[in-house]
């Protein structure tokens, strides 16, 4: 009876054994196999798809005044124009991912290092209505009437630009693209450290 028990536990030691040492082996060779999985090419064809990458939308509001006059009052006061507009614009900047190459990905055992291109205005919308004020001489108003919308609209979004190139806004624009990134490769390094840093 001893002996029975005896055997039956050897046989249940060994199964556990053997079904631990099985286990082991194949969450070892499986890590091992997703580390070396992560090459350059993955990171850059992964990150090539996402092609242009928005990461920042900058919203501010506008004022310009649009002067179409040429200084002398009495042709001013037939054909000159005067606009002034208020409006909200968005511009938008990021990342061209496209033009991430083999030479900006650095995969090391531990970490990952991936070099960006320079941070690039990706384009700016008007947001809304514009409020316009139309000073149109005599002449013009009848002759060669413009409702100023179009140029308004123009001289806002060109506002933002400028706005959106000062140094404070770039760098946010920069900080968050860094971030992005970093959220974007996080599950493709395959838990390696990944370090993010514009040209």
């Amino acid at each position: 009876m001893m002996t029975s028990i005896r055997r039956a536990f050897m046989i249940i030691l060994a199964v556990l054994l053997l079904g631990g040492g099985i286990w082991l082996g194949w969450t070892i060779s499986h890590r091992g196999e997703t580390i070396e999985s992560v090459t350059t090419q993955t990171v850059v064809l992964s990150l090539q798809k996402q092609g242009f990458l928005v990461t920042q939308g900058y919203v501010t509001n506008e004022r310009v005044t649009i002067d179409r006059t040429s200084g002398n009052p009495l042709k001013d006061f037939f054909f000159g124009q005067t606009i002034e507009a208020i409006g909200m614009v968005k511009v938008s900047s990021g990342v061209d991912l496209q033009k991430v190459t083999s030479t900006d990905v650095f995969v090391e055992d531990d970490r990952v290092t991936i070099t960006l291109p320079p941070i690039e205005t990706y384009g700016a919308e008007v947001l809304g209505d514009i409020v316009i004020v139309n000073k149109e001489g005599v002449v013009k108003r009848f002759v060669d009437h413009d409702d100023g919308y179009n140029i308004a609209a123009n001289e806002l979004r060109l506002s933002a630009l400028r706005a959106a190139a000062t140094p404070l806004v770039r760098e946010q624009a920069e900080k968050t693209t860094i971030e992005v990134i970093e959220s974007l490769v996080k599950g493709l390094v395959g838990g390696r450290e990944s370090i993010v840093k514009l040209r």
